[in-house]
This record gives structure tokens, sequence and C-alpha cells, in this order.
């Protein structure tokens, strides 16, 4: 599915910079979203006439031409006052759904070292829900791949997902109502 419809699904608002996040990436977030699914998302929005109709006719009229559409969509995102860190954080979110959506079915070792593999990419950011095995005990390594512990992550990394998707809208409301 795409990106930006998922991440609309999940309630999210989708300014300028979080698109361009998702297109070309940003720090610890990779590029994500694909000219296309931008393109996809941004037909559906001329259903209806908004203050970003302008803008997205815009875009779409540059689609053929790289270098002026990336100009264009620069401009909006630098213009877009919204938060840099919450639109990260989006990302994070959505990337993290579509993990935990793709390993519930994979043996433990290998989701393990998946959802360990994405925390490790996302930079261990503070409140982060994986835990470790300890580095060089191997009791600590042995108990730590096992189908109730794989079980266990999956089931905080959720915890975490709903309560970050929840921070998310209301840092988003709350930085409107100021």
């Amino acid at each position: 599915m795409n990106p930006l419809f998922s991440l609309k699904e999940m309630g999210f608002e989708i300014p300028w910079k979080l698109i361009k996040i998702g297109l070309y990436g940003y720090e610890e977030i990779p590029s994500t979203l694909s000219y296309e699914e931008m393109m996809d998302y941004l037909d559906t929005q001329l259903s209806e006439i908004t203050p970003q109709t302008d803008s997205i006719v815009a875009l779409i009229c540059a689609k053929d031409c790289k270098d002026e559409f990336d100009k264009i969509l620069n401009k909006y995102a630098d213009q877009d006052y919204s938060d840099i860190v919450i639109q990260k954080r989006k990302w994070r979110a959505y990337l993290l759904k579509k993990l935990l959506g793709d390993i519930s079915q994979l043996e433990c070792l290998t989701g393990l070292l998946e959802l360990m593999n994405f925390w490790v990419s996302m930079g261990i950011p503070d409140r982060c829900p994986q835990t470790f095995p300890e580095k060089n005990n191997q009791k600590s390594i042995q108990k730590y791949f096992t189908e109730s512990n794989f079980r266990f992550m999956i089931m905080k990394n959720n915890e975490w997902l709903h309560n970050e998707i929840s921070g998310i809208i209301e840092a988003e409301q709350e930085k409107e109502r100021s």
C-alpha cells in the first residue's frame, strides 16, 4: 500500500516536509516513498479544492522535469511550518508498523534480528521498546533468542507503536492550538 495512504490511515496529517522526507530520506529515516506513490497520493488530493490545490497542481505539472519538481517540493517543504522531528517520528512509526506486519510470520531468530536491526538503524532512540541481549554473555543471548521473547518483543513494540501514534497526533493537535 502507498505509504502516504498508510500514514493517513494511521491518523497523521501529510505536510510537505513529511513528503520530502519520505521521498529523499532524512538522517536515520531512509527514502521510503517513490515518485509514483507521491504522484498517486497528490492526484487523489485533487478531488476537492483545498488551500493546497495550487501547490499540488504545480508539482503535477513539473512531474516530467525532476529538477523543477525537486525545486518546487523543496520550496513547499521549506515554507511548511510542521515540526521536522514529528515528521521523522511519523515515518519511524510507519516503518515499524510495516515491519511488525511482516515479521509476525517469521521464526524467532530472524524476527528478533529484524527488530534489533530496525531499532539500531533508527539510532536506538529514547523510550525504545526493544531490549538487546547482553554482549558477550552466552546465557543472555540464549535466553534472548526464544519464541517467548520474540512474542514479548512484538507485544512491546506494538504497545510502543500505539502510544507513539497517539503521541504524534496529540503533539500535532497541540501545535495547531498554539
